[in-house]
């Protein structure tokens, strides 16, 4: 996974790694990736943020604004699309 992140962000992301994604974190866009790279959910990221980790997703709160969900995997019915 190759990406410039000065284009993107001021300063360089976090990565978490969970059992089954890896969690990126920037001051612009937070999003999860499989263990082969391939990206399973992107949002878009505001400051100040909480984020909860549940059994199948993120959840970014971004706070006094909305609260936004990122998927740890890919859905079933997301596999099967892509394949056909």
């Amino acid at each position: 996974m190759k990406r410039n992140v000065i284009d993107y962000s001021l300063d360089f992301p976090f990565f978490y790694l969970h059992d089954n994604c890896i969690l990126i974190v920037d001051d612009l866009f937070a999003e999860t990736v499989t263990f082969d790279g391939e990206t399973v959910d992107r949002i878009l990221n505001e400051q100040p943020h909480e984020i909860i980790e549940f059994e199948d997703y993120f959840e970014f709160d971004i706070i006094g604004v909305e609260k936004r969900k990122l998927m740890k995997t890919i859905s079933e019915s997301c596999k099967v699309s892509k394949t056909l």
